[in-house]
């Protein structure tokens, strides 16, 4: 409900540019609490009927919940709101901007993940060989989010075997992902582990370790396809057409098989996603698709092991895009996957690659450039959907201003969703004064709901700031209006 703007707040009365001072009794945290607001100009826009951030911070929908909101000038560096600054709150997926920072401190912007092939006995006239031997290092875009598709990616790394003239093989398929481990941290929700937001991470992984199944029937007869493909000796399909409802289930076993079995109803089609067992038997299994359809020989025998065979030899590697493109996929798309390969390889490098490991290893970089106090950040995950992960808001506000200014060839803020552009801010503020204005971070758990990243105020300048909502009871939808009508205010102060 649209509520008239306050008189004097913010206009001619306060004093243009002037530090102000003010007491706002909060229904977010029932007490009262003393912001400083900065205001830098004053135009014909700020009379406009919008709601105060006094006001909106006042609404009701926040009672019982603790707000941290959080502003700072980065032309000027003066901080223009401070509200729970050093509370440690739940950041949800706004943890990925410590990932994203984490990474680029420790790696460089420039960084590239890779996938190294070895083969056995390679006959260069022929283009055989007699087995291969593959090792991961956890690159996260071999996936639809960096290829129209994952049967794409996979295509392209059978592409680099054949432009270094690999023809086939007869032999063992050798899968090393002992790079990393596989195990989601233990503190996940159960109820998220069936969903592809929350995969499994992998050295070796295709298609965000997610099986996309889409199955369809016509008046006698129901099929399924994967992406990726799959080698036909790694992909069963006992489906039946039915004219009662769909009912489908989808199974990877120990060998990597994937079985799509049930029914589906008469001359209709569905989607399934499924979050895969064994992501390094998923990745051999989808190789071997993407040679068979390169027309390449496959007699393979696929098997996974942590030590290199003997006979092998170097032979192609395959690269990722560099840190930067893709932390931007990560940030504006809130790609929980990415976030843990990254995590996870940070660790790796550090030889700690399980989830507890390379946790310690992020908090440690973000210690070291003395971007957080080690009191005021518990890490452990990379994507923020565990509810334990814990920051003081003023950690995510040094971030974003010791960031602004960190890669000109790619800026930090450039990674970050926009309204309206593709990404998590697609729908949001929308025709708002905030679109072309507005490059930030959202995050989203039950009762955790956040918003951080950078404005462009109609005054000029840049402006960084953090909002982070804790321990709400309504839905995240009107927490997320709250927020834009903060981001609206922000815009034109």
């Amino acid at each position: 409900m649209k509520r008239k703007a306050r008189s004097g707040w913010g206009g001619p009365a306060s004093g243009c540019g002037q530090v102000r001072k003010m007491k706002i009794k909060t229904a977010a945290s029932a007490i009262l609490a003393t912001f400083v607001f900065a205001f830098a100009a004053c135009g014909a826009a700020r009379a406009q009927a919008r709601r105060s951030i006094e006001q909106i911070l006042n609404d009701p929908v926040l009672k019982q919940s603790t707000v941290a909101l959080m502003a700072k000038d980065l032309r000027t560096g003066q901080t223009l709101i401070n509200l729970n600054a050093d509370r440690k709150m739940i950041p949800a997926s706004n943890m990925k901007l410590v990932t994203g920072a984490a990474a680029m401190l420790e790696l460089g912007p420039g960084f590239k993940f890779h996938t190294d092939f070895m083969l056995k006995n390679f006959n260069p006239s022929t283009g055989l060989s007699d087995g291969v031997y593959i090792k991961g290092y956890g690159d996260p875009s071999i996936s639809d989010r960096f290829y129209a598709s994952a049967g794409e990616a996979m295509d392209a790394h059978a592409a680099q075997l054949r432009k270094n003239g690999f023809k086939g093989f007869a032999g063992v398929l050798w899968l090393d992902g002992s790079f990393m481990d596989n195990m989601r941290p233990a503190s996940w929700p159960q109820e998220d582990l069936s969903w592809c937001y929350a995969p499994r991470p992998g050295a070796l992984s295709a298609a965000g370790n997610c099986a996309r199944v889409t199955v369809s029937a016509g008046a006698s007869t129901a099929k399924a396809t994967i992406d990726p493909p799959l080698h036909p000796s790694f992909f069963r399909v006992s489906l039946k057409a039915t004219t009662g409802n769909t009912s489908v289930k989808v199974s990877q076993d120990e060998k990597g098989v994937i079985t799509v079995s049930g029914s589906v109803k008469k001359n209709t089609s569905a989607k399934y996603e499924h979050t895969v067992r064994k992501p390094t038997l998923l990745y051999g299994a989808a190789l071997l698709g993407a040679m068979k359809r390169a027309g390449m020989k496959v007699s393979a025998d696929m098997r996974e092991t942590s030590d290199l065979p003997p006979g092998y030899s170097g032979f192609a590697r395959a690269v990722s895009p560099d840190l930067a493109a893709v932390t931007a996929q990560m940030e504006k798309h809130s790609d929980n996957f990415i976030a843990e390969q990254i995590v996870r390889t940070l660790g790796g490098l550090k030889g700690a690659s399980d989830a507890p490991g390379a946790a310690a290893v992020v908090k440690d970089i973000m210690v070291r450039a003395n971007m957080a106090a080690a009191s005021d950040l518990t890490v452990v995950d990379g994507s923020g959907l565990s509810r334990e992960n814990r920051l003081a808001p003023k950690v995510l506000l040094t971030l974003l201003s010791s960031f602004y200014n960190f890669n000109p060839g790619r800026p930090f803020q450039d990674m970050l969703a926009e309204p309206g552009v593709k990404g998590t801010l697609e729908k949001r503020l929308v025709k708002t004064s905030a679109a072309g204005r507005l490059k930030a971070k959202t995050g989203a758990l039950r009762g955790a709901c956040s918003l951080s990243g950078y404005i462009r105020p109609v005054y000029g300048g840049s402006v960084a700031f953090v909002m982070i909502m804790n321990g709400y009871s309504v839905h995240s939808n009107q927490i997320r209006a709250l927020q834009d009508e903060l981001v609206l205010a922000l815009v034109e102060m």
